[in-house]
């Protein structure tokens, strides 16, 4: 019992190792999430600044200029889509580990707890022939060969 409790003791520290690697892996995602919604944030200013033409030299580029912006916005959604993609399937795993996590721990607190409870009944047992061979100390005592007259 005492090899299994180590076993699974090995086994949560693994897991719990992957389920934080798994977190971070999600964190990161997030985090590149977070730097397209920024990155369109800039684009959707820039395109408000550069909206209209500000002299007649630059009208004829506007329209190019324009098509680019909606093109680098597309790519940014893009990406977006794939990360969330991403996400999703890290979030799954992530609660993946989570469940294995947990169910190792209750396997753990059963483990643990049977050892208890033998240890306990061990001990029981112990005392019980302690205190069997306290009596039967006295019963066999100096008075052993007489008979009761």
């Amino acid at each position: 019992m005492a090899g299994r409790l180590g076993t699974l003791e090995l086994t949560g520290r693994l897991r719990q190792r992957a389920l934080e690697a798994q977190a971070i892996q999600t964190r990161r995602i997030l985090a590149g999430i977070a730097e397209i919604d920024a990155a369109r944030a800039r684009l959707h200013e820039a395109l408000q600044g550069q909206g209209a033409p500000r002299s007649i030299e630059a009208a004829p580029y506007l329209p190019g200029y324009l098509r680019a912006m909606r093109a680098e916005e597309a790519d940014l959604l893009e990406e977006r889509a794939r990360l969330e993609t991403e996400l999703a399937e890290a979030e799954a795993a992530l609660l993946a580990r989570f469940r294995e996590a947990k169910a190792n721990e209750r396997l753990l607190d059963g483990v643990r707890g049977a050892l208890r409870t033998a240890a306990a009944k061990a001990e029981a047992a112990e005392l019980d022939e302690i205190a069997l061979r306290a009596h039967r100390g006295r019963e066999g005592g100096p008075g052993l060969g007489r008979r009761a007259r």
